[in-house]
């Protein structure tokens, strides 16, 4: 076990849980199982999914494990143990893809929901890991999809807590040495925006206080703190991370689409994190938070391949840099949606008027 925070932050983990959602039900219509490319049609709303059966706005996997997660340490009141974040995980699948089967489900709403929907695109790796209680030597990116909470959770705790609860976590199903790593650098980025916020709001020069140089100096150094081992690793991993943010937009998103969309661990953490350190670029031109928010979900889908959890995840770290606002709340996220397809809809009746 491995004590987290003496008081779980419930409105923050359901702020990076809403985050995960948003990006992931976006996301999710775009995936193709093959890893090939998105089509490039990508509209600036939620649409329904037809190959999971879906409806607009529903999330998949991704948000189910994450939620699972943040159960699980409400459960544990702030302790990580991952005997009870595994169960927590296996109990997930099993409520969503054989309700018949799944344990009693009055300890949470959670389940029950699961239980209601389609199943939600489960991969092979994970549900073969909890199921078996075997963790598989694969290189796919299902245990980066359940670090936001762990990240947001452990942020106050040393850099070492923090890396040891996400290696805990992600060897429930991963036992790859570098999926491991880029899980690990994914929660440090977390750790470091919500300890040194990038951008400050309401500045009217909106200067930023770090730049991308500075988040991955912070990066560089805490890897070599928190995995000593992985030293020969961590030096080209934020230089090419570095490399890639300075990239201009078509060429950016040429490397991404030749060498990212893929599902692996390598391909989401540097295409999310370079999406989330980039999207500062919209803020200081003055775009709103959900403007800003859609635009980097079109972005994340156009590199095609598993766009549900790479939009899943680039949102909370989003969140952190300055995309979405620090109040972002379910309640907010359903009114501007509303307003959103409101908007969308009118739009398309005028056309429609206009062309009949």
């Amino acid at each position: 076990m491995n004590s987290l925070l003496p008081e779980l932050r419930l409105s923050g983990t359901r702020n990076i849980l809403t985050a995960m959602a948003f990006g992931d039900a976006f996301g999710a219509p775009y995936e193709t199982a093959d890893g090939s490319l998105a089509p490039l049609e990508v509209v600036p709303y939620m649409v329904e999914n037809t190959r999971l059966g879906t409806t607009f706005g529903q999330w998949t996997d991704d948000t189910a494990l994450a939620a699972a997660g943040a159960l699980a340490l409400l459960r544990g009141r702030g302790v990580y143990d991952a005997e009870r974040a595994r169960e927590m995980y296996k109990r997930a699948y099993t409520s969503n893809t054989a309700p018949g089967d799944k344990l009693p489900t009055n300890e949470s709403m959670l389940f029950t929901v699961l239980s209601q929907l389609p199943p939600l695109g489960w991969g092979r790796r994970v549900p073969e890991a909890l199921m078996s209680g075997i963790p598989g030597d694969s290189k796919s990116c299902g245990s980066l999809m359940r670090v936001p909470v762990l990240a947001y959770a452990a942020n106050t705790y040393r850099v070492q807590d923090l890396a040891s609860v996400v290696l805990q976590d992600t060897e429930i199903t991963h036992l790859d040495s570098n999926v491991q790593l880029y899980s690990v650098a994914y929660a440090l980025l977390h750790r470091y925006t919500l300890t040194r916020p990038l951008y400050v709001a309401g500045q009217t020069s909106g200067r930023l206080l770090g730049s991308h140089e500075v988040a991955l100096q912070y990066l560089d150094a805490t890897l070599r703190e928190a995995m000593p081992e992985k030293h020969t690793a961590i030096g080209p991993l934020t230089k090419y991370l570095g490399d890639m943010v300075k990239a201009s937009p078509k060429s950016w998103l040429t490397t991404c689409r030749q060498d990212f969309a893929t599902g692996t661990a390598e391909s989401m953490f540097y295409s999310t994190v370079s999406l989330a350190l980039r999207v500062r670029e919209r803020v200081y031109r003055g775009e709103t938070a959900f403007i800003g928010s859609f635009a980097i979900c079109e972005e994340a889908c156009r590199i095609g391949g598993d766009t549900d959890t790479r939009c899943a995840l680039t949102l909370p770290l989003c969140w952190q840099v300055g995309s979405l606002s620090r109040n972002f709340s379910c309640a907010d996220f359903i009114s501007a949606l509303d307003v959103a397809l409101t908007a969308h809809q009118n739009n398309n009746w005028n056309n429609g008027a206009k062309h009949g």
